[in-house]
C-alpha cells in the first residue's frame, strides 16, 4: 500500500512539474508578445518594418482657426517622436450634428500643406474632416530631409531613419484626427500624392485600423536585389512593393494620370498587380503628375463610395 502512495505521490509531483513548465510557457509567450506589440521600433525578418499598434495619445495645439460658410478650418502643431509637425484641419459644419469620417491626406515630395489644402477643402465639401499636413523637411516643420545613403547609415547605426519615422508620422496624424470626439474612428483613410503615395501604402499596411488607402501618382519603387543582406533589409522596409498586399482586406484606388512623366503609369500598374483584392486602379486621360483638376471627379466618386 505504501508502495501504491508512494507512485501516486511521484505522479502527482510530475503533473505539479508539467503543470508549472506549462505556465511558464505561457507566461513567457503572453510576454514576448506584449513585448513585441508594444516594442517601439524595429524591422522583423522579412523587412517590414514595425511601429506599436497602441500608441500614446498625440499632444497638439491649435494655433489659429477660421471660420467659413460649409467647415472651421484650423492650423495647429502636433508631436511626433522628436519633433512638432504643423497641419492645416477642415471641419464640415455637419459635425456639429453626427460624427463623420475623416481623410488624412500626404503631400508629395517637398509639397506644403498650403498646397496640399485644395484637396483637403475638397474632401471637406464631401463630408470628410481633413487634414494635411507640412512633412519634415517641408514648410513650417522644417529640420532634414537626408539623402538615401546618408538615412541608410543612420539605419545601420541602428536608429531611425527618416524614411521611417515619416510614416510614424503619418500613424501619428491618422491618431491625431481619431482623437477629434466629431470623427467616426471606423471611418478613417489614408490618402497620398507621389513619394505621400509611397508613404501612404506604407503606413496604410501597418495600421489595420485605417480603413483604406488612396494612392495618387505614386508607385513602389520595383522588385530591388541588391545582394547586401542590410542593405536589402532597409530597402524592403521602405518599398510600397513589399507592403501593398498587407493592406488587404481593407480597399485600396490608384488614380494616375495618362500623362504623367515623373511617375510612368506602368510603374504605378505594377505595384497595383501586387495589391489583393479589393482593389481598383483609375486611369485619368489628359492629366498629368497629381490631382489634376480631370481627376477629381473620380476622387469625389471614391469619396462617396467609403462614406
Amino acid at each position: 500500500m505504501a508502495f501504491q502512495e508512494l507512485e501516486n505521490m511521484n505522479i502527482s509531483k510530475k503533473k505539479l512539474k508539467l503543470l508549472v513548465i506549462l505556465l511558464t510557457l505561457i507566461i513567457l509567450s503572453a510576454m514576448a508578445y506584449f513585448y513585441i506589440k508594444q516594442k517601439p521600433y524595429y524591422i522583423d525578418s522579412n523587412h517590414y518594418l514595425h511601429y506599436p499598434l497602441q500608441r500614446v495619445a498625440v499632444s497638439f495645439s491649435i494655433l489659429s482657426t477660421n471660420e467659413t460658410a460649409n467647415f472651421t478650418e484650423q492650423k495647429l502643431t502636433f508631436t511626433s517622436k522628436d519633433i512638432s509637425i504643423y497641419g492645416l484641419l477642415y471641419t464640415p459644419k455637419s459635425a456639429e450634428h453626427a460624427k463623420l469620417p475623416a481623410i488624412v491626406i500626404l503631400p508629395g515630395g517637398g509639397v506644403r500643406k498650403e498646397d496640399e489644402a485644395r484637396v483637403a477643402r475638397f474632401a471637406a465639401s464631401h463630408g470628410f474632416v481633413a487634414f494635411t499636413f507640412d512633412q519634415r523637411g517641408v514648410g513650417e516643420t522644417g529640420s532634414i530631409f537626408p539623402s538615401l545613403d546618408r538615412d541608410y547609415q543612420t539605419f545601420l547605426m541602428g536608429k531611425e531613419p527618416v524614411q521611417h519615422l515619416v510614416i510614424y508620422d503619418a500613424l501619428s496624424a491618422v491618431d491625431l484626427v481619431k482623437q477629434m470626439p466629431y470623427v467616426d474612428k471606423g471611418n478613417v483613410l489614408l490618402m497620398g500624392e507621389s513619394m505621400g503615395g509611397r508613404f501612404t501604402a506604407v503606413a496604410a499596411a501597418l495600421d489595420p485600423g485605417i480603413k483604406a488607402a488612396i494612392i495618387v501618382s505614386s508607385a513602389g519603387y520595383g522588385p530591388i536585389k541588391t545582394g547586401d543582406a542590410q542593405q536589402q533589409a532597409f530597402l524592403d522596409s521602405i518599398n510600397p512593393d513589399h507592403y501593398i498586399a498587407l493592406i488587404a482586406p481593407r480597399p485600396v484606388y490608384f488614380l494616375h494620370g495618362q500623362n504623367d512623366t515623373t511617375i510612368p503609369v506602368q510603374n504605378a500598374q505594377y505595384t497595383y498587380s501586387l495589391a489583393n483584392q479589393p482593389k481598383q486602379f483609375i486611369y485619368v486621360e489628359n492629366c498629368g503628375h497629381g490631382l489634376c483638376d480631370n481627376m477629381m471627379a473620380y476622387f469625389a466618386k471614391v469619396l462617396e463610395e467609403l462614406r
